[in-house]
């Protein structure tokens, strides 16, 4: 019976499995997931940053409050040249199609004052916000405060003001002087309805009335 000759091929034992698992260093980048290639939070640019995030409607903005409430630093007439704009300019509501005119305007004062507790004003203690004509009456006004105890003045304030932070920008230095001025806000009162007893060598300046009750 002739040998059988075995084949000279040697067989190799696979390599067994480590005993721990391997570093990142061994892992195979090329299927490594883009979540896994860096543990570290992705950085935004300051430009991202330093936005704060949109809220739904500039409505939700919240002011600060200075005794019971929002401070107008602005004059009266300040507030109603801003308004005008808004008007004449047909200048469109944030989260609408619709453009600020008399009617939308008071819609727009009427919904901040909903939202906001009752002030005192020439209407007595009310949340109700300014009509139409109201408005009408308000933009006719003269004078440094005409109109100053109006619901007009007050809202429009607030109005302004959220419409300013929700479009960031930033105020400007007659905004800044008037805070330095007046601090707390000024005293909405109206000098045509206004009516002060003093003597004749104490009468008071406008800028001593302005501060009356809000210091």
């Amino acid at each position: 019976m002739p040998a059988v000759r075995r084949s000279a091929c040697s067989v190799q034992r696979a390599t067994p499995y480590p005993s721990h698992q391997p570093t990142a260093s061994n892992v195979d980048k090329e299927n490594e997931s883009p979540q896994a290639k860096s543990s570290s939070p992705v950085k935004k640019s300051a430009k991202e940053t330093d936005q704060p995030e949109r809220l739904g409607s500039y409505h939700d903005i919240v002011l600060e409050e200075k005794k019971d409430e929002v401070p107008c630093y602005e004059s009266a007439s300040a507030i109603r040249r801003k308004l005008n704009t808004l008007i004449e300019k047909k200048s469109p509501i944030p989260g609408s199609n619709k453009a600020f005119n008399k009617t939308t305007l008071s819609k727009e004062l009427t919904t901040i004052a909903e939202k906001h507790h009752p002030i005192k004003s020439s209407n007595g203690y009310d949340a109700h916000g300014p009509s139409p004509a109201a408005i009408t009456r308000f933009l006719k006004k003269s004078g440094t405060m005409g109109g100053g105890d109006s619901e007009v003045y007050y809202y429009g304030n607030m109005l302004l003001e959220k419409l300013r932070i929700w479009k960031g920008e930033k105020t400007t230095n007659a905004r800044k002087k008037a805070e330095e001025e007046y601090p707390m806000g000024r005293m909405r009162v109206d000098p045509a309805t206004m009516r002060i007893l003093c003597r004749a060598n104490e009468r008071p300046s406008r800028s001593e009335v302005a501060r009356w009750g809000r210091e």
